[in-house]
């Protein structure tokens, strides 16, 4: 039963509100900081700007990392629960 608490918690932690929070205050942050260090550095403009693309593409797939992952453990649990009888 302990392995199978530690994949509830782990399924917790990938789905659901506790996956999306974090990326719904670290992407606007990520993106207000890049576009200030932008302006402040006129140098570095072209190299913010390929940084801030990589940021944009980088988070969607965490994202679907985190769901799929969140399934994986979905299946383990059910595997868990069919072995032994339920929850």
């Amino acid at each position: 039963m302990h392995y199978r608490a530690a994949l509830v918690r782990e399924r917790s932690r990938l789905t659901g509100r506790r996956l999306w929070l974090p990326f719904a205050v670290g992407i606007p942050a990520g993106v207000v900081g890049m576009l200030g260090i932008a302006q402040a550095r006129p140098a570095l403009q072209r190299y913010v700007w390929v940084e801030l693309a990589l940021f944009t593409m980088a988070m969607p797939l965490a994202l679907l990392y985190g769901r799929h992952q969140g399934r994986r453990f979905q299946a383990r649990i059910d595997d868990i629960d069919a072995l032994t009888g339920g929850p």
